[in-house]
């Protein structure tokens, strides 16, 4: 029988913890979120993160930006937050908006308040597996965390990454490289027969395509672990990238949607916070 990684009781553990430190911390932390007030699934993702920080302790100052918004705009309000000593950690919500370049405004903030490891430098550091300290970005740090919660063995399997993107799928696909697996990284224009080859000799699948119930390959190994990134909602349910039924009837273990891998980026978004705060109280 399958066996459920439960991102929702581990995240409840990491949280308490946070709490634990905070209280007993000797420096204000402050979290600030910069989002696009008119996509309504940026202004749940930040709400959520908001009231996870403030079940921990942690203040937080929501920026709401528009339509009408440039990329200058952002960028000086970004200056302005890196500038300001009360801010711990910067959280920028993708998407921003058509009109603005969400490269340069990643860029722009500073790596020791970059809680969601998206500028060029925290990623260079985490491409060449550097010793010094950087952020991970917090889905992909979440996956890890999650499986090694579970004693997950990563050296020496085929790891299989679907999905691209710069915010999960290239960090994922490098952290797990870091964690000495052989690693294949498709995407959703991956033509089928071959996504069906690589999935059936994988150890550990990784889906974040964004599309409902998108992954259901056959002959999976049994003793395979898939871990589903996915948010989709779906005749009014939130279900995730895998059609969960048909693939847990295959593997070993699998995370559910809800539960799984979201309170972990949550979490390990509220951790980063923390963490960096404590750095700079340190003057690190």
């Amino acid at each position: 029988m399958v066996q459920i990684l439960d991102g929702k009781k581990l995240s409840k553990k990491i949280l308490e913890k946070i709490a634990e430190n905070v209280k007993e911390a000797a420096f204000s932390i402050k979290l600030a979120s910069i989002y696009n007030e008119k996509n309504p699934g940026s202004k749940m993702y930040v709400g959520m993160k908001v009231r996870r920080a403030a079940s921990v302790g942690i203040d937080s100052e929501e920026f709401k930006i528009d339509d009408t918004w440039n990329t200058d705009q952002v960028l000086r309000l970004i200056d302005k937050l890196n500038h300001d000593d009360s801010v711990s950690g910067i959280l920028v919500q993708s998407p921003l908006g058509q009109h603005i370049d969400e490269s340069a405004v990643f860029n722009a903030i500073s790596p020791i308040k970059d809680v969601d490891g998206l500028t060029a430098y925290n990623q260079g550091l985490l491409f060449e597996n550097a010793e010094e300290k950087h952020v991970v970005s917090a889905t992909p740090a979440g996956v890890m965390a999650l499986l090694k919660a579970y004693d997950y063995s990563f050296t020496g399997k085929n790891a299989l990454v679907i999905g691209r993107s710069v915010l999960f799928g290239r960090p994922m696909s490098i952290l797990l490289t870091n964690a000495d697996m052989t690693v294949t990284l498709a995407h959703s224009k991956t033509p089928t027969d071959q996504l069906q080859q690589f999935a059936q000799t994988a150890d550990l699948i990784v889906v974040a395509v964004g599309k409902a119930n998108w992954f259901q390959l056959d002959h999976l190994k049994a003793t395979a672990t898939v871990i589903d990134v996915g948010a989709n909602k779906l005749d009014g349910q939130t279900v995730g990238d895998v059609d969960f039924q048909k693939t847990a009837a295959q593997v070993s273990w699998i995370t559910p949607v809800p539960g799984g891998v979201g309170p972990m980026t949550i979490a390990t978004l509220i951790q980063h916070t923390y963490e960096l705060a404590k750095f700079q109280h340190r003057g690190e």
